[in-house]
């Protein structure tokens, strides 16, 4: 495993309610939401704001392998691809004081972790990557996929409560 700890709050996993029931606890806020690129492409938007199963998502993670990396003088973008849907493009900015673009580029073929934000313009899906790191056990991979299960039940057990109050 990576050291790193992804959580989520039980019972929201990490989600908020769109009906804008109360603030937003800091704790919720600040969760990382396991996804897949598939969730991530068929989550519903209003506004600024995603939506899986109805629950608004802040931060996410997604594991997959970079099918094209095209970089620019300000940033990189990959294409992203966990096989659960068409790949996303995740934008990575360089901070052109710290990273050389050489050093920076992570190449095709590369399994890797994003934590970041989903973005949309112009009805084209991307994520704005805040973190990226190459994956060196592939158990990660399997993980990953069990913590968006578990994110899953627990935003619909979440949404049965709420249904039944």
């Amino acid at each position: 495993m990576s050291g790193k700890v992804y959580r989520y709050n039980s019972p929201h996993g990490g989600f908020s309610s769109p009906k804008g029931e109360g603030h937003l606890q800091r704790s919720q806020a600040l969760c990382v939401q396991p996804c897949t690129v598939s969730q991530l492409k068929s989550a519903s938007e209003h506004k600024d704001s995603f939506f899986i199963q109805g629950l608004e998502i802040h931060q996410v993670t997604v594991v997959g392998i970079i099918r094209r990396a095209v970089p620019t003088i300000t940033h990189v973008v990959y294409c992203l691809d966990d096989m659960t849907g068409t790949p996303l493009d995740v934008k990575q900015w360089m901070d052109l004081k710290e990273d050389s673009l050489d050093d920076g580029v992570i190449p095709p073929g590369t399994y890797i972790r994003v934590v970041g934000i989903l973005r949309s313009f112009e009805r084209h899906r991307s994520m704005v990557a805040f973190s990226i790191r190459r994956i060196g056990d592939f158990n990660e991979i399997t993980s990953h996929m069990l913590e968006v299960v578990q994110a899953h039940l627990l935003s619909n057990r979440s949404s049965s409560f709420r249904k039944v109050s």
